[in-house]
């Protein structure tokens, strides 16, 4: 590993930065899969044990390295540096590897311990926790404009459809370099992810009593449907991780049916309907590495 770039909260490991400051990353303990969580329990009256549908746990990662501050580098600045950047709160890892890269959102657990070496260079390590253990593809995700959930990683597809029998388009008011995979007018939008991912929605009216209906690779069909007549200017966001719609990203508007979907690996159709309008569904998803 200590070869392999790495960013952590803005903090880059192995090159030399600008300042000549060395930041070493040596150990990246963790990079196998998470644990599985289930509930389970003796049967009744018959051999073995009973088990709910198993989930991935989080993940936890030992980060270990070395500082080599420049002629100007202060060993206290460095400390003040990888203390903001092992932080408490949630802040993107990034791996740079050679075919592309994969980010994780970690936070600190525990001390990060500090050991000098002389009066200037130090050793480090610490312990980072992801509570979402999935890579994702990409680097340290923008920041974007409220209405948004913020996403994994900097790799954000969009697709879109307006409802069947619509025609026509829909100029969507927001401005970024996504890669526009797929467009429809017939009110379905199917698209296939290898791995999974993280996805959310965007409703733009005018649409009365919209619905999302998912068809998963797994053979399992998802509704998420609404009692709500949108007005042309209406946007709903739809965040399946947080179980959670809000009409303009802030006003709670839970849906009366809540089936709520995955982004599962393999193909997935998404269909957008409505009693009437003439609104449109925006898809947007970050890819699983």
């Amino acid at each position: 590993m200590a070869w392999l770039p790495v960013t952590l909260n803005g903090l880059k490991f192995n090159p030399a930065t600008p300042d000549g400051t060395d930041w070493q990353l040596s150990a990246f303990d963790g990079f196998g899969g998470p644990g599985a969580i289930r509930a389970s329990g003796p049967r009744v009256q018959a051999a073995g044990l009973w088990s709910t549908k198993a989930f991935k746990t989080g993940k936890a990662f030992g980060l270990s390295g070395s500082c080599y501050p420049g002629q100007l580098g202060s060993m206290w600045e460095q400390i003040a540096a990888l203390e903001d950047a092992v932080s408490i709160d949630p802040v993107p890892l990034t791996v740079h590897w050679p075919d592309g890269d994969r980010t994780i959102t970690v936070y600190r657990d525990g001390d990060l311990q500090i050991t000098p070496i002389n009066d200037r260079d130090f050793d480090w390590s610490c312990t980072v926790i992801a509570d979402d253990p999935t890579w994702y593809r990409g680097g340290p995700p923008p920041v974007l404009p409220p209405l948004y959930p913020p996403i994994p990683a900097s790799e954000m597809h969009q697709l879109t459809t307006g409802l069947p029998a619509t025609s026509g388009g829909l100029s969507f008011p927001f401005s970024f370099p996504f890669a526009f995979d797929a467009t429809s007018i017939s009110g379905d939008i199917t698209f296939t992810t290898p791995r999974g991912g993280f996805w959310f929605f965007v409703i733009i009216g005018p649409a009365l009593n919209p619905r999302i209906i998912t068809l998963q690779p797994d053979g399992a069909q998802r509704t998420l449907a609404w009692n709500l007549d949108m007005g042309a200017a209406d946007q709903l966001l739809v965040n399946p991780q947080e179980h959670s719609s809000k009409l303009g990203g802030t006003a709670s508007r839970p849906p009366v049916i809540r089936e709520w979907p995955q982004l599962l690996a393999g193909q997935t159709t998404v269909q957008f309907r409505a009693d009437s309008g003439s609104g449109a569904l925006y898809l947007f998803y970050v890819p699983a590495a």
